[in-house]
């Protein structure tokens, strides 16, 4: 028997009886078990019991830990009996679904960071620590939309200072939503805000104020995610 047919036929069984492949087989080979490199090749070996039954998206979870405790790519990949591509291409479905995990805003985020108020009779009531509660025992599959969609306008508004300069000048606004007093509810909100800034700096009162136009600049979405 040739030398180069029997080194096969001793890197096949290495690679059998160790469950390592063809190119560790060849190091343990050469090197012998009790080399460093060949005990960091005995050591990394992943564990298969129990990989075969999970899921596409557990495989790629648990591909992406091994891989992040120091395993290699092949050693990853003959755990799983597929290709070293499939692991790179499975880890990477990993960190595009985490980046789509961070544009959204978790369920339990959402309930931190807003304040509620239950509906009741003639009003409402504060409640926000109820439904906080209530919010974070929900998942987001239990509801029927996840888009959160918030309309902005400008107002462009005119005035006098106090040392009667004219200025021109422009705030913008949440809406609740969209309706047909869109105008009317704006106007409000800036009559109110011109009455709290003459009250709290007199000194720096504004006069013949006017509303020069009031439109619709763009939408602010967000998306209550998992």
């Amino acid at each position: 028997m040739r030398a180069e047919e029997y080194e096969g036929y001793c890197c096949l069984a290495i690679a059998i009886l160790c469950n390592v492949n063809a190119s560790e087989a060849q190091k343990m080979y050469h090197y012998g078990p009790y080399h460093p490199l060949c005990k960091k090749i005995m050591k990394k070996k992943v564990p298969q019991k129990g990989l075969a039954k999970l899921s596409r998206q557990e495989s790629r979870k648990v591909m992406k830990k091994l891989l992040d405790q120091g395993y290699t790519v092949d050693a990853v990949a003959d755990a799983f009996l597929c290709f070293p591509s499939t692991v790179r291409r499975r880890v990477k479905e990993v960190k595009e679904v985490k980046e789509e995990e961070e544009e959204d805003m978790h369920l339990h985020k959402f309930a931190e960071l807003a304040s509620f108020e239950e509906i009741a009779c003639g009003g409402t009531l504060g409640a926000t620590e109820e439904y906080r509660s209530f919010f974070k025992k929900l998942h987001p599959s239990q509801f029927l939309n996840s888009m959160i969609r918030i309309p902005i306008y400008e107002v462009k508004y005119s005035y006098f200072t106090a040392r009667r300069n004219y200025r021109v000048g422009y705030k913008y606004m949440f809406l609740r939503l969209e309706h047909e007093e869109v105008d009317m509810e704006v106007e409000m909100a800036f009559q109110d805000w011109v009455d709290d800034l003459n009250k709290r700096k007199p000194y720096r009162k504004i006069s013949n104020v006017r509303i020069l136009e009031i439109k619709p600049i763009a939408y602010a979405s967000f998306r209550v995610g998992f």
